[in-house]
């Protein structure tokens, strides 16, 4: 059932974020920032990025508006009951991906590579 699903979501959920913050960091942004200012907050990170150049396409953008426009406590609570239209598990593995191709390339010369 849909429960069955909610740890590997979480799991995306999560990756995104990292996704988002390692991009903002990579353009100069500090950790701390990130703690602080952008904690959970998915529209402050999407504009963030946006500004620095990191740019979605369609459907990739849809999937990240479900995280701006739905708070943390409802992910959580409700992804997993039918109230709430959730990406799929696979639409939030194709912007894992896309995210991973696109911040990638920006992480290499801040460690070195």
């Amino acid at each position: 059932g849909p429960l069955a699903s909610l740890p590997v979501r979480n799991l995306y959920y999560h990756s995104i974020d990292l996704y988002l913050k390692s991009f903002l960091c990579s353009r100069g942004l500090l950790p701390s920032d990130l703690d602080g200012r952008f904690r959970n907050d998915f529209r402050r990170m999407r504009r963030q990025c946006q500004k620095r150049g990191l740019l979605l396409e369609k459907p990739y953008s849809e999937t990240l508006e479900y995280f701006v426009v739905t708070p943390l406590p409802l992910r959580l609570k409700f992804s997993a009951t039918g109230f709430y239209r959730v990406p799929t598990v696979r639409a939030l593995d194709e912007l894992c991906q896309v995210l991973r191709d696109r911040v990638s390339p920006a992480l290499l010369p801040a460690i070195g590579v």
